[in-house]
């Protein structure tokens, strides 16, 4: 018996796709701002392609390296190979890019998250997505033949190397964030990444999750207006962007998947939202409590700026600060998407303009008649829209394939008062439907509508 194994599928990571994958090109690049492309599969050798463009990719100009860029297009591939194409990247001070419609997961998905830029006064992350581009995290998988048998020397070289390699991952993910007490890749995305089978993805769709994991995206409207659930939601991201995603630190609610629900919200909810956000006249800083206000003190000021959100704040309940309020100058910056609703779907909001919903997803909906036969079944976007105006309500819109709309206003939910529906201007009511998500029903033509979260 032989004593050779292909050692790097003992640590492999893939996309799981029935197209056949291709080893990496790795060229110099024709993108007007990246210097290189990597696109392909990540296999052994794909080290060395890229340490040889060295001097064609890592450039200072005086300042940082801001201008060596990657464009990334890659499924994943060998583990232990794209580890040391990620320690590269990371150390070398390279940003990285995903271009719209393109890919990058697995291994690929680690090269990403690397992407910083540095030199001797500044250094920063420098990782961005763009809305309609893909990126994927699951944990390694041993990949082996089924087409023949290993000795003991082989699985024991097979486990050396991945330990070896989950050890490298680790060392890579612990890395501090230049001028940040934050990590390369933080402990909340690595459980989700351990616990995504290697069959499986675990991807970055929503505001939250690019926010909390400090991801820049790109392909997005300018967000130049400010309604006033979009300062609320500007605080909630900026309190929770070291700590934790924003719907798993408030539970339930308008800040969850909730705001979906075709159901009554709750009226202080809806008007802490809307009503509750004033501005300051003298310092034109727009004042917002958080939802998880209460015995606690949670708030924030914010104000939009030239290309970004500033926000400062203070969670007395976590002991969190964010900025400083009262010094000049004192804001902490944020990318304008964390102005929008934390699982807002960074695709649907590729569809809005500068004014855009206070919530978005592409969501399952579906249509029955009166005696319950299914008309449409379909992906639709499903925007909302909070009203503080009397009586408060919540309007849901759903945007169907064939371009019809079907329109649902829901009145908050206050304390001894039912709820007023309309479906299309219509009469309605609600109903609630484990199998179907939860709908609403038109009493003039008998019809139901339904919204429920896609499958992942």
């Amino acid at each position: 018996m032989g004593n050779r194994i292909f050692i790097p599928a003992c640590a492999f990571w893939t996309a799981f796709s029935p197209v056949p994958s291709f080893a990496a090109e790795i060229r110099i690049s024709s993108d007007a701002e990246c210097r290189v492309d990597i696109e392909g599969q990540i296999e052994f050798g794909d080290f060395e392609k890229l340490t040889a463009l060295k001097d064609r990719l890592v450039i200072n100009n005086g300042e940082s390296t801001s201008g060596s860029l990657i464009c990334l297009n890659s499924p994943g591939g060998s583990l232990v190979e794209g580890l040391k194409m990620a320690r590269f990247i990371l150390d070398e001070g390279i940003g990285t890019r995903i271009r719209n419609g393109k890919e990058c997961q697995s291994v690929c998905a680690i090269m990403f998250m690397m992407g910083n830029a540095r030199g001797d006064e500044v250094a920063f992350l420098d990782r961005r997505m763009d809305a309609g581009s893909t990126l994927g995290f699951h944990r390694p998988y041993l990949s082996i033949s089924e087409a023949r048998e290993f000795s003991s020397g082989d699985v024991e070289a097979a486990y050396d190397v991945g330990i070896e390699s989950i050890y490298d991952l680790m060392a890579l993910a612990n890395t501090p964030t230049p001028w940040h007490d934050s990590r390369m890749i933080e402990p909340d995305l690595m459980e989700m990444m351990a616990g995504t089978p290697g069959t499986d993805m675990y991807f970055i769709r929503t505001v939250e999750q690019a926010t909390r994991w400090q991801i820049g995206v790109d392909g997005l409207p300018a967000f130049a207006q400010l309604a006033q659930p979009h300062v609320m939601y500007a605080c909630e991201s900026a309190l929770n962007s070291g700590y934790s995603l924003t719907s798993v630190r408030n539970g339930d609610g308008l800040m969850t998947e909730d705001i979906f629900d075709l159901l009554p919200a709750n009226d202080w909810s809806v008007e802490n939202a809307t009503r509750g956000v004033r501005m300051n006249p003298l310092n034109g800083r727009y004042a917002t409590t958080s939802p998880r206000a209460g015995y606690s003190s949670i708030g924030c000021e914010v104000v939009l700026s030239d290309g970004a959100i500033e926000v400062c704040g203070y969670d007395e309940s976590s002991d969190t600060r964010i900025g400083d309020c009262i010094t000049e100058g004192g804001l902490r910056y944020f990318e304008r998407v964390s102005s929008q609703h934390p699982v807002s779907d960074l695709k649907a909001l590729m569809f809005v303009g500068d004014a855009p919903p206070d919530a978005i997803a592409f969501r399952q909906c579906r249509v029955f008649d009166a005696s319950g036969t299914s008309i449409d079944d379909e992906v639709c976007l499903h925007s909302v829209v909070l009203s503080g105006g009397e009586p408060l309500k919540v309007k849901h819109l759903l945007e169907w394939q064939s371009g019809a709309r079907t329109v649902i206003e829901i009145d908050a939910k206050a304390q001894g008062r039912s709820a007023g529906v309309s479906v299309n201007g219509q009469p309605g009511e609600l109903i609630s439907m484990d199998k179907l998500g939860s709908c609403a029903k038109n009493l003039t033509t008998g019809n139901w509508v339904c919204s429920a979260k896609l499958a992942p």
